[in-house]
């Protein structure tokens, strides 16, 4: 008898006990729908009501990297390492990537209003016609990526995105691209965004503005590289030198060479 008492005190201080829970529940319950609308004005009003950042787009194995610095083959990298080691030895000396570069970002929306994105534009911040002194490659590999927008950094081009199509060898047209679209963010959803960029005879280093419209106002997002370092295009330009780089047999040991200029750029006749 004694053990059926112990039982129904436990159940009945357990019942007690929930009931505060309960209540505090859902006091917080009401209290979030009570703020959250308060949250969200503040938040568009004050804050930026997206994010925007990177996403994955595959392998970085493949690249092709323009340096100033006066470097030697016997400088890179020795050792077991794995195959981006040579690459970052380089950006870590000044390389820059060449050619079109691609950046597929992530719009997130933070609202519960769509947000309308009305345009995009490059913020130069730098730009630079220095020499080469190594133009530094991968191994060639891969395919070429989807792209969608593209912007013309090069000196005295309009900036305003176009539509580029994706057709094997990167076609660029004339049609500004937000003249057409709009870009609609709903509430929680995400859009992602491809932007492609080229410059000519330079190396440019830029932001992204994004210029977009929520509970009818029209605000501006800047996107940057990682560390708000900021994004860098550059082309093509004549190097006194041309390496080829990689890592080869099982233990990933890393080699450097001087190649002819065709080994870098098969499709140019130069040398």
């Amino acid at each position: 008898m004694s053990q059926f008492l112990t039982k129904e005190r436990e159940q009945t201080a357990m019942f007690v006990g929930a009931i505060p829970s309960a209540i505090i529940g859902s006091l917080g319950a009401a209290l979030a729908r009570l703020f959250s609308p308060l949250v969200g004005v503040l938040r568009d009003k004050y804050g930026h009501p997206l994010m925007v950042g990177p996403r994955d787009i595959g392998s970085k194995s493949v690249w092709t990297l323009g340096v100033c610095e006066n470097l030697n083959e016997t400088d890179a990298p020795r050792g077991t390492c794995d195959s981006s080691s040579i690459r970052d030895w380089l950006i870590d000396n000044g390389g820059v990537p060449i050619g079109n570069r691609k950046d597929q970002l992530s719009i997130y929306s933070r609202t519960s209003h769509p947000v309308f994105i009305e345009s995009i534009e490059a913020e130069i911040l730098n730009r630079s016609t220095n020499t080469f002194s190594v133009i530094a490659a991968s191994p060639p590999a891969g395919a070429v990526d989807v792209v969608w927008v593209g912007i013309d950094l090069s000196q005295g081009a309009d900036n305003c995105p176009v539509e580029v199509v994706d057709d094997g060898s990167m076609t660029w047209t004339k049609r500004p691209y937000f003249e057409h679209h709009i870009l609609t963010v709903e509430s929680g959803s995400e859009q992602p965004l491809m932007v492609v960029s080229r410059t000519s005879g330079d190396t440019v280093k830029w932001r992204l503005l994004i210029k977009y419209r929520v509970r009818g106002r029209v605000r501006t997002l800047s996107y940057s590289a990682p560390k708000n370092e900021p994004l860098v295009t550059s082309d093509v330009r004549d190097s006194s030198r041309y390496w080829l780089a990689g890592v080869a047999g099982l233990n990933k040991w890393p080699w450097v060479r001087t190649v002819p200029r065709r080994d870098i750029f098969p499709g140019d006749n130069a040398d």
